[in-house]
């Protein structure tokens, strides 16, 4: 009996040194500080299918590996690259990305020698398409703005203007990706007048970490189109 115990006991033992060997390795590969301040830096085209991901930059890192999915953390793919910041192409203009990055120490035989923790997300939020969007008169200076909604999104926020390239002012919102219809009645709390063209955006946005984001605009002129009264 006292040999099975001490037996039992020298494989219990081995087996923890076995599992500590194994467990090292994967420890030590996470020595690199996750990358901070990863964030949605600009549309590289006016149709929002190109957009520009940056994020600081990491000491001891070489490289960075990115991986984009759909807001749902689907249909993930992966790219590398050794600069702070990545363009995505292609990008779905009816959808919202997610990006996360972390960061790669390469030796020069191409062995990943360190990494870090995935980063926060950032989001690439386009606005619905403008070729989506249709103004409608229904009655006594009435406006049905109707548009294609956008997967991934959590509602959209209506801003008119009468002039595209000064001040624009938020006119309403909705809140779900299916509520792509509103009326206007009003721009700025008077009723539209005849003759004046009447500019509208709509801008996506996400509930992320309790309060609503979006993605800036591809230009401070950018409008989905525009609608007046005669």
């Amino acid at each position: 009996m006292k040999t099975f115990k001490r037996l039992a006991t020298a494989v219990l033992i081995a087996a923890m040194l076995f599992s500590s060997v194994m467990v090292m390795p994967a420890e030590a590969a996470t020595r690199l500080s996750t990358p901070s301040n990863c964030r949605f830096v600009k549309w590289q085209s006016k149709t929002m299918t190109y957009a520009e991901v940056g994020w600081n930059s990491v000491s001891k890192a070489n490289a960075y590996q990115a991986v984009i999915s759909w807001a749902d953390n689907t249909n993930k793919k992966y790219f590398n690259t050794s600069d702070t910041s990545i363009t995505f192409t292609g990008l779905a203009v009816n959808r919202v990305y997610k990006v996360r990055v972390k960061a790669l120490k390469v030796n020069s035989e191409g062995t990943i020698t360190l990494t870090s923790p995935w980063s926060s997300a950032a989001y690439i939020i386009p606005a619905p398409p403008a070729k989506s969007v249709a103004a409608e008169s229904i009655e006594n200076h009435t406006v049905r703005l109707q548009w294609y909604g956008v997967s991934g999104s959590n509602g959209y926020d209506v801003y008119l203007t009468t002039n595209p390239r000064g001040n624009w002012h938020y006119s309403l919102s909705t809140s779900s990706a299916k509520s792509t219809t509103v009326i206007l009645k009003k721009y700025r709390s008077s009723k539209f007048k005849t003759y004046q063209n009447y500019y509208y955006r709509i801008i996506s946005k996400r509930w992320v970490n309790s309060r609503y984001i979006n993605s800036p605009i591809p230009s401070p002129s950018y409008y989905a189109g525009y609608f007046y009264f005669y």
